[in-house]
């Protein structure tokens, strides 16, 4: 029993470490703008897991030269599949926070799509494709978070949107952590529970057996 819990312990270790991982894309789109605006984004990681399992972002978005005030928007999309399952924690806050010179935004989204068909999730999740289902959506400004189990191979779409109203040369922004978390650690932390609960049972098996 024990060898049979420990070979199987062993083949999944395997396994997962031997998956590739898959980037993930960013798509922008300052659509819904009144003005001319100016995009400055900046992004380190990764989404997936392995090797690498958080994602940083940080977007700027700066008004161009108006007369009086304008009003600025963007989205970004980051579609993405993990190579394992996978817990996801996603947090975006406004620039305003950490940076005082930003214009603190006037609304704030958060938003994870599972698309389910072949084609481009980014375009067919942003038209309300029936093939897209909405995972887990929060729009609570300063500060946004959702969390969520991913399923292995299945194709995701996190979209992050914000604007703001301001003179020119003001700028508004975001900051992203994505992190990722493998739910095969806690498969394996049950799988060595079990190795321990067999060790027990067969220790006072024995012991019953020599009472006898």
């Amino acid at each position: 029993m024990n060898r049979l819990l420990m070979s199987m312990l062993v083949l999944v270790v395997v396994a997962f470490g031997a998956m590739p991982a898959k980037a993930v894309t960013i798509t922008y789109s300052t659509s819904g703008s009144n003005g001319p605006v100016f995009l400055t984004p900046t992004s380190t990681g990764d989404i997936t897991y392995p090797p690498n399992s958080t994602l940083n972002l940080t977007e700027k978005l700066t008004l161009g030269n108006t007369i009086g005030g304008t009003y600025g928007e963007t989205f970004t999309y980051i579609p993405f599949t993990v190579s394992v399952p996978a817990f996801l924690s996603a947090t975006v806050s406004d620039l305003n926070l950490s940076n005082p010179s930003a214009t603190p935004l006037e609304w704030l989204s958060l938003s994870l799509y599972k698309y389910t068909g072949s084609g481009d999730s980014i375009l067919d999740c942003s038209s309300g494709s029936i093939l897209c289902s909405l995972e887990q959506y929060d729009a609570d400004p300063p500060v946004a978070s959702i969390y969520s189990a991913l399923v292995a191979g299945t194709q995701y779409l996190l979209q992050v949107g914000f604007g703001f109203c301001g003179c020119s040369g003001q700028f508004g922004g975001i900051q992203l952590t994505v992190a990722t978390t493998p739910i095969p650690t806690a498969m394996l932390l049950f799988a060595s529970a079990l190795l321990g609960m067999g060790g027990v049972a067969m220790r006072r098996r024995r012991t019953a057996d020599a009472v006898a």
